[in-house]
């Protein structure tokens, strides 16, 4: 720029004239090159060019030659011009540049610029926009921190070998973003070259393809599945476009058609492949489906190949839609049915074969087409229709009324609708005047691709006649409590009573035709029956007892008697069997047997314990005798040794008199609400804290009469062996409440009586009582405990004490889960008290005939409950288990209103019946109940959505109005 300045200055003082000429040639240029160079070209070069423009002027000075002038100005000028030439190519350049940095900056695609050795120098707004890196950042970190784990290492190294060899590199990276976030990219990388050739920086220009490889993912698994699920079906499938061109076929099809591989058959038509006749009829219907777009369902098809074999498809095509809904082309499924229709023309050919055979035939044999037009008629039919094979002909069995009447046109139309046999028993009136008994056997053929209907019968009126006959002879006892079964000479049921079905369980239709061995002996016959069955065949009768099983897994026992009945000429027709439950009966005797021993045992122990008593008082008596005399310290311990032996032999005695004599005592009126407090203090100031107890009364609970200290020693009894079952601490409840029992519950206890009772219930959750020792428990001087650990008097004890009161004990025990000891004291009910009971009689509203499902497996429980139910206007239904609960409900749903099932039961459990009953039905109005751990077993019923709960055992009033808040919906 100084250079310029210098030399405007010569040329002001230039002798020479200036014309126009010389100020356009010399000023203009000047101020231009001035102005334009010093602000925008280097200052370097504009002090290279400058120069020229001062050698110019000085080779202009006064007086010399003007061509010398002229070409001094001319070479001025041309320094001007080169230097205004150069200004503006590098504005050009300036201006492109400042285009191209602004096209970078709004690129929608991530632009990345690193040095040679791959370090970041640039990244444009939409890398940071993607990546979630600002500049700062990155600037000068390797673009491995996007890295991910999810690219395979051989692509990095193969992109860097790639670029460090000067070419470009186009691939995809799974990256991760700065917030964790992993996305797809697809790359670009470029080597950018210096003046000398060398690499000097690398260009990255990424476009984010996440989105893309979603959905590529997404329809790659989507192909994955329909190959899958194409090749994993065992039928051909195969697509044809609108020409009818394979374009696609599974490995079925391959099989299927014999065909080397999927490319023997693609692009081809049926015309390569099949016949002509079944190529053309294939592609006829083919173009009417894509014509109509109607689909071609079933539709059995006989193909014929080009190398003559013969085969039987059953085929069901239907039209290919693109996304557009347009119809593209064709989708078919093939079954091969080969086999069933050589089988069926078998068929055919058998019965064109053995006609004579059939005509022949002691069967009633007749064919008919699926219209219903009869084509074959033998003699044997003709004869129990009382026709002839040629009238039989004339009829079409879909316009005979007695087929419809009879069943008959049912049982035909499902053998032709399902392709499967049916059988039956019909009461026929043929056309032609016969009443008949038919046992019809209905079988469906096709010949010549048509199906048929064969029919086989039997005249069996004789057979019925005799059933009748039984039944009406049978009639007269139907009402009978005994259970009375007719068996045929097979063995099978013929008769099956009301009486039977109460005992058993089965329902006469259930139980008619059935083997009693296979009914309720579990199919296999026990020694006893064995002796039984022997003993029929050679005297003709038998009588006895017998173990047998119910539909309910309960095994009962029954005096059975059984009788050959004979026809007029002496021969053995049927044989009667009359069986009387006697399961309650065997089970009272044992109670009574059992009370027996223990009154006999009672009495010997008391007997004994008098004269060990005798005994054991002059000891006691020596021992503070000798106590005075005998004054040093080992005489002292030892003296004190024997009064505390003698004085636990004495307590034993006391307490095998109190059993042997019965609870003698005071009998006053007692609250028992105040002996359970004593009990609650006793417990939580010496049972270790590992157990806890939890302590529940009725607010107006009754009075009962007796001895306090009794009374004290029952409950205390109970919590000290419930105490013993939990050596590792649980939980122990003691609940006191009313209970009204009714004569139903009173009859299934021998010691029950009706009337309103004070339970004491004590529970715990300890080891519980195995089932062959629960008969024992109450036994005297019987005990699981190690020796000196218990004399077994405890429970002996507490029911004389019970017993004295005119109580009884109900004991309940799962091996593992705990026992439950419910003790029932006769209660003492005020005059408002009765009033009280009364109401609450009166309160028990009836039943309008609603069926009950009783689920328990306890006989006696089930027999309470039905005898309660009925007697007040339910019905009931009894199951033993959950599996025969949930299997009734399932066949009666829309019959059954309510269900009371028990919360602890084998094969299947409370909770699970209760979820397999809502799962037939959501709206099922179940009650639960348990006799075992009632605070869990509620909390469990309520979990299954169970809203009501009784504890066992229940009395009538306790189901009655249970029920009736269930079936009124009272919350």
């Amino acid at each position: 720029m100084i250079t310029f300045l210098i030399a405007g200055v010569l040329l002001l003082d230039s002798f020479t004239p200036l014309n126009v000429a010389d100020w356009v040639w010399y000023f203009i240029p000047l101020l231009l090159s001035v102005y334009v160079g010093g602000r925008f070209f280097p200052y370097v070069l504009a002090a290279v060019l400058s120069p020229l423009t001062l050698v110019g002027f000085l080779l202009s000075p006064p007086g010399i030659d003007p061509h010398l002038a002229f070409m001094s100005r001319l070479t001025g000028i041309g320094g001007q011009w080169l230097i205004a030439f150069l200004i503006s190519q590098r504005k050009r350049a300036d201006e492109e540049a400042r285009k191209l940095s602004r096209a970078v900056e709004q690129s929608p695609a991530s632009i990345v610029i690193t040095d040679r050795a791959g370090n970041i120098e640039y990244v444009n707004p939409k890398f940071k926009e993607l990546a979630g890196y600002s500049s700062q950042e990155v600037i000068g970190k390797n673009p491995r921190i996007l890295k991910s784990g999810e690219t395979p290492p051989g692509e990095y190294k193969q992109m860097w070998e790639t670029i460090i060899a000067g070419r470009e590199w186009h691939g995809e990276f799974h990256n991760r973003k700065k917030n964790g976030e992993l996305y797809w990219e697809r790359a670009s990388i470029s080597p950018i070259f210096d003046s000398a050739g060398d690499i000097a920086r690398f260009l990255a220009i990424k476009e984010d393809i996440t989105e893309r490889k979603q959905a590529e993912e997404t329809l790659a698994a989507e192909q994955r599945l329909l190959n899958s699920l194409i090749t994993a079906i065992p039928e051909a499938i195969y697509f044809k476009d609108r020409e009818s061109r394979f374009i696609r076929i599974n490995s079925a099809f391959v099989r299927k058609h014999g065909l080397a591989g999927p490319s023997v058959a693609l692009g081809k038509t049926d015309f390569d492949i099949f016949g002509e006749q079944h190529a053309r009829q294939a592609y006829e219907d083919e173009q009417r489906i894509m014509a109509t777009g109607q689909p071609m369902i079933n539709q059995e098809e006989r193909e014929d190949w080009k190398d003559g074999r013969v085969t039987w498809v059953s085929s069901t095509k239907m039209p290919l839609r693109d996304d557009a809904g347009k119809v593209v082309g064709i989708m078919g499924i093939s079954r091969d049915i080969t086999e069933r229709k050589r089988a069926e023309q078998q068929l055919v050919e058998t019965l064109d074969f053995n006609q004579k055979i059939i005509s022949d035939a002691p069967v009633g044999i007749l064919v008919y087409k699926a219209t219903g037009q009869c084509i074959l008629a033998n003699e044997a039919a003709a004869r129990t229709l009382n026709t002839t094979p040629s009238e039989l002909l004339k009829q079409n069995f879909r316009q005979i009324e007695s087929w419809r009447v009879s069943g008959m046109l049912k049982m035909a139309e499902e053998t032709l609708a399902t392709r499967s046999p049916r059988h039956g028993e019909f009461h026929f009136t043929s056309t032609f005047g016969k009443a008949a008994w038919l046992a019809g056997h209905f079988n469906l053929f096709v010949r010549g691709n048509e199906p048929h209907l064969l029919l086989l019968f039997n005249d069996i009126i004789e057979r019925k006649q005799a059933e009748r006959h039984v039944r009406e002879q049978a009639a007269l006892l139907d009402k009978a409590r005994d259970a009375i079964l007719v068996l045929d000479l097979d063995d099978h049921i013929v008769y099956w009573n009301k009486s039977a079905e109460r005992i058993y369980g089965w329902s006469a239709t259930e139980a008619t035709g059935k083997r009693p061995v296979d009914l309720f002996l579990g199919g296999a016959i026990s020694p006893r029956h064995a002796e039984a069955i022997k003993t029929v065949k050679e005297r003709g009768e038998w009588s006895g007892e017998l173990q047998e099983i119910t539909r309910d897994g309960r095994t009962i026992t029954v005096q059975g008697r059984c009788n050959v009945i004979c026809d007029e000429q002496g021969r053995p027709k049927s044989r009667l069997i009359i069986n009387t439950d006697v399961t309650e009966r065997k089970k009272l005797e044992a109670q009574f047997l059992r009370a027996q021993r223990m009154e006999s045992v009672g009495t010997l122990a008391g007997g004994i314990a008098h004269d060990l008593n005798n005994v054991l008082t002059p000891l006691l008596f020596a021992v503070q005798v000798l106590k005075e005399k005998y004054t040093d310290a080992d005489g002292k311990r030892l003296l004190a040794s024997l009064e505390a032996n003698v004085q636990r032999g004495a307590s034993l005695v006391k307490q095998v008199l109190a059993f042997g004599r019965g609870m003698e005592g005071e009998r006053i009126v007692v609250q028992p609400r105040h002996i359970a407090r004593e009990i609650k203090q006793i417990v939580n100031e010496t049972f270790p804290k590992s157990v806890t107890f939890e302590l529940r009364t009725a607010p107006d609970l009754w009075t009962v009469t007796g001895d306090p200290t009794q009374l004290h020693q029952i409950l205390l009894n109970l919590c000290v062996n419930a105490r013993d079952a939990m050596p590792n601490g649980g939980k122990l409840s003691l609940h006191v409440e009313n209970v009204m029992l009714d004569e139903a519950y009173a009859s299934m206890n021998l010691e029950a009586r009706p009337g309103p009772h004070v339970c004491l219930t004590v529970n715990d959750t300890g080891m519980g009582i195995p089932k062959e020792i629960q008969e024992k428990i109450f036994d005297p001087f019987f005990t699981t405990k190690e020796p000196g650990k218990g004399t077994g008097l405890g429970l002996s004890t507490t029911l004389a004490i019970v017993k004295s009161h005119g109580g009884f004990i109900h004991c309940y025990s799962e091996p593992g889960k705990g026992s439950t000891f419910k003790v029932y004291l006769p209660a003492n009910t005020t005059p408002a008290g009765v009033e009280k009971v009364v109401t609450g009689e009166a309160r028990l509203l009836r039943g309008h005939n609603e069926l009950v499902l009783v689920v328990d497996d306890e006989e006696p429980i089930r027999k309470l409950a039905q005898t309660a139910l009925e007697r007040y206007g339910y019905r009931v239904l009894l199951a033993a288990n959950g599996t025969e609960a949930v299997s009734l409900y399932q066949t009666r749903r829309n019959e059954i209103d309510a269900v009371i099932t028990d919360m602890v039961m084998p094969v299947m459990d409370g909770p699970a019946t209760i979820a397999a009953l809502k799962a037939v039905n959501p709206e099922i109005k179940i009650v639960g109940s348990s006799g075992f751990a009632p605070d869990g077993y509620e909390i469990e019923a309520t979990k299954a959505g169970v809203r009501y709960f009784i504890p066992k055992p229940y009395t009538a009033e306790t189901v009655l109005l249970t029920l009736h808040e269930v079936l009124n919906g009272k919350s």
